[in-house]
């Protein structure tokens, strides 16, 4: 799971967030219309590139932070000229900032990133991932396309940019809708910094630059994105961690069982084994006697335990990541292992036999 493209570099990224509240007097909200959360959004960029160590800054709508887990914002969609009788779409959507992908090193695959002119009364405009051209769009191009929204504007498409996977590494990435912030405005902000800083100086920075414009403004959430993906992770890293501490006591257990009852199963034939070797019997010859019936049983046990994993191991698919619940590479490795520790329960008791005397076998 680790080794999954994250469509993003998450080194030197830290996020924070901004929520413009609602007064209760509605004439009293400063932030009302889009035009002036727009604005509000502009300086705050022109703010946050000028702070010291930070490379890249850039702004989204809250929902817009990768593996956050946050409630995702739908649209509802069809494609200009479809016919009526068209299914409708839904994907996911979210307005970012022109740096936004850049801040995140996220490629743009085809076609263009937003630019400071896809703002105020220019033609609305979206950039898409690439689930969403190969979900929506896969006989067509999906540039130059245009969204019909069921409850709100229509947008051109004008760029395809790679998939970021913002539910988590285990979840395939959906078909997502970015719109420029500088149109599509929203009321909880995402400021997105790559930077060399640690995240508690930069939280002061931040609180300070947005304190300057707004006082009122509540800055929270400064985090780096490293430390977001690894509490994403945390609920599979315990169960993954549980699982392979249960595994591995449970292959031990099973390794000392084998151990010990073919070592001992060898051990009550040494009176035997000293009577071959005294009637002429090689050293080989009672290697291969002792060696055997354990590994025959060791085979018989190994047969019947891959019969059940295949019938259980099913229950454990919801855990799996990558691999299947028939996974061919664990299904040889498990046996070949526990057939060397058979082997080895044989072979330590049968060469102490072939070192006995056969007087001392026969007393």
């Amino acid at each position: 799971m680790l080794q999954q493209d994250y469509g993003l570099e998450a080194k030197g990224l830290t996020v924070g967030r901004v929520w413009i509240p609602f007064p209760n007097d509605p004439g009293s909200n400063r932030y009302l219309q889009p035009l002036a959360r727009a604005a509000l959004v502009k300086e705050l960029l022109n703010r946050l590139e000028k702070l010291p160590n930070v490379q890249k800054a850039a702004v989204g709508s809250g929902n817009d932070v990768p593996f956050q887990g946050n409630l995702r914002t739908l649209i509802r969609f069809s494609f200009l000229g479809e016919s009526a009788d068209q299914r409708e779409r839904v994907a996911e959507f979210g307005s970012v900032s022109p740096g936004y992908f850049a801040a995140l090193q996220t490629p743009i695959k085809r076609g263009r990133a937003f630019t400071d002119f896809d703002a105020g009364t220019a033609r609305r405009v979206a950039v898409v991932n690439e689930a969403f051209a190969r979900s929506f769009s896969p006989d067509r191009d999906p540039l130059g396309r245009t969204l019909r929204n069921r409850t709100g504007p229509e947008y051109l498409i004008v760029g395809i940019v790679g998939n970021v996977r913002d539910e988590g590494l285990d979840v395939p990435p959906e078909p997502r809708v970015y719109a420029s912030i500088y149109q599509s405005p929203s009321f909880a902000l995402a400021l997105i910094l790559r930077t060399s800083a640690d995240a508690a100086s930069l939280q002061t920075e931040l609180a300070r630059t947005v304190h300057d414009i707004d006082p009122e403004l509540p800055v929270h959430g400064v985090r780096t994105m490293d430390d977001i993906m690894s509490a994403s992770m945390a609920r599979r890293r315990f169960s993954v961690l549980l699982m392979t501490l249960f595994a591995a006591v449970a292959l031990a257990l099973a390794a000392i069982g084998v151990y010990g009852v073919v070592a001992f199963l060898v051990g009550q034939r040494l009176h035997e084994f000293g009577i071959r070797l005294a009637l002429g019997a090689q050293p080989r010859d009672i290697l291969a006697l002792a060696c055997r019936p354990g590994l025959t049983l060791a085979a018989g046990g190994i047969a019947v335990g891959l019969a059940a994993s295949v019938a259980t191991t099913r229950l454990m698919s919801a855990l799996l990541f990558g691999v299947t619940a028939h996974d061919s590479l664990t299904y040889v490795t498990v046996p070949v292992l526990l057939g060397i520790v058979a082997v080895v329960a044989c072979v330590i008791p049968a060469r102490v036999a072939t070192r006995l005397s056969p007087v001392e076998a026969l007393k």
